[in-house]
């Protein structure tokens, strides 16, 4: 990348030295061809003045005496007049019918002169009654030779620039692109097992200050992820060795003492506890879709109120569950839904004293409440978390594995909604799912 950039900007720079040096040269021949020009005229001025007495002068010459070379033509070609220079030469250039300025080989030096050509008005002047054109001259070799002094010292100045901006341009780049280099080498080192390693930030501020800051983030958002990963897969293996150690232990007592076996009992432990991780694996394996995105919902019309009632099935001694409320329709996956109402509708039943009320509002809201213990402030949040109980905060019955509340949230942010504990609300515990997908 170095050589590239140090490279497209010598090619770049010295296209425009050469542009730059090109428009240099035709600027300086314009300005001397216009500087010479104006001479010529001043001359053709000074000459035409001494054919205005009553006689012709001896010699054509300019008023500061400076000899000109310069020619009176007649039409057919006679030189009538001429300067000490251009005296016994052949006419300096073709007749003309108004004034001309024009680059010439002329017969005096065979080299390219400037030519002025005007048409004489003779009226008045020793030459009245003739055709008479002035010729005035002058070499271009002044021209010539600023142009070659020009173009040298271009020939040598020019690569002197383009090579010092290269070294110019290389060690910026360079300076440039070192920090890339450490980042680079530090990204290389970086494996599953150090995530907690980071990038070097430079004080710049510049595009690559910006690179490293938001690679240093993504670091630490893998970071955060792999630590979830590693959480929840320790909290998975810890939630299916509880039932797996009951398991064997039945078992293993059974096989100890056969002729106290209690056939139906044994079966009916075995059951509850094979149940309970099914529910658990069921669980694990669509918070592992929901991560992954594939459990995105989908859309048809569900009516909010029947959904509640199907979702209330958990029963507890002493717990009345009544639903109510409006009739909404909500364009949603009605089997998500019931997941996430059951799961809210179970987590209250488990921790009421005596009452869980569902309802359901016009606005497409589901509110849960029990008459539990309630949640404190502060923790209104850490219940949403994975295998995360407050069994000390909220008594009452056996604990799930946690992860009821993390699905029925991810649910309803999947439909662009939101679970929430209403923490201001004082009798029990109040949860507030809001689905924003509500039919008009």
């Amino acid at each position: 990348m170095r050589a590239r950039v140090t490279a497209l900007a010598t090619v770049a720079v010295a296209a425009v030295l050469l542009l730059a040096g090109g428009g240099l040269v035709l600027v300086q021949q314009t300005v001397l061809l216009d500087g010479l020009d104006d001479t010529l005229l001043q001359r053709a001025d000074d000459i035409e003045g001494l054919l205005q007495g009553e006689r012709l002068p001896e010699r054509l010459a300019s008023r500061d005496g400076d000899d000109a070379l310069a020619q009176v033509v007649a039409a057919d070609g006679t030189v009538l007049l001429s300067s000490p220079v251009a005296a016994g030469s052949a006419p300096l250039a073709d007749g003309v019918q108004r004034e001309v300025l024009r680059s010439l080989d002329i017969p005096v030096d065979d080299e390219p002169f400037r030519v002025l050509s005007r048409p004489l008005d003779t009226a008045g002047t020793p030459l009245a009654g003739t055709d008479a054109v002035l010729h005035v001259a002058t070499t271009l070799e002044p021209i010539a030779e600023s142009r070659t002094a020009v173009l040298a010292a271009l020939a040598v100045g020019l690569p002197m620039v383009v090579l010092a901006l290269c070294g110019v341009v290389w060690w910026v780049v360079g300076r440039t692109l070192r920090p890339v280099a450490a980042i680079q080498q530090q990204v290389a080192a970086i494996t599953g097992h150090d995530l907690d390693r980071r990038v070097p930030e430079p004080s710049t501020g510049d595009e690559i200050a910006m690179l490293a800051r938001l690679m240093n983030d993504m670091l630490d958002r893998l970071e955060a992820a792999a630590a979830r990963q590693r959480q929840f897969t320790s909290d998975a293996a810890h939630e299916l060795r509880s039932p797996l150690t009951r398991l064997r232990s039945e078992l293993e007592v059974d096989l100890a003492h056969p002729e106290t076996v209690d056939h139906d009992r044994t079966v009916a432990r075995v059951l509850d506890d094979v149940v309970g991780m099914q529910h658990l694996v069921d669980d694990l394996l669509f918070l592992a879709r929901h991560d992954e995105h594939e459990a995105a919902p989908g859309r048809a019309p569900v009516d909010l109120l029947a959904v509640a009632h199907e979702a209330a099935t958990a029963t507890r001694a002493g717990v009345e569950v009544t639903v109510g409320g409006a009739d909404v329709v909500v364009d949603a996956d009605q089997r998500q839904l019931v997941r996430a109402i059951r799961n809210l509708i179970d987590n209250a039943v488990r921790h009421a004293r005596a009452q869980v009320t569902v309802r359901v509002d016009q606005d497409g809201t589901v509110v849960v409440v029990d008459d539990g213990p309630g949640i404190p402030s502060e923790r209104a949040e850490e219940v949403f978390g994975r295998f995360v109980r407050l069994d000390e905060a909220r008594s009452g019955g056996d604990g799930g594995a946690g992860l009821g509340l993390a699905i029925s949230r991810g649910i309803a942010r999947a439909h662009g909604g939101d679970l929430v504990v209403d923490t201001a609300y004082e009798g029990g515990a109040r949860f507030v799912l809001r689905l924003g997908v509500r039919r008009p």
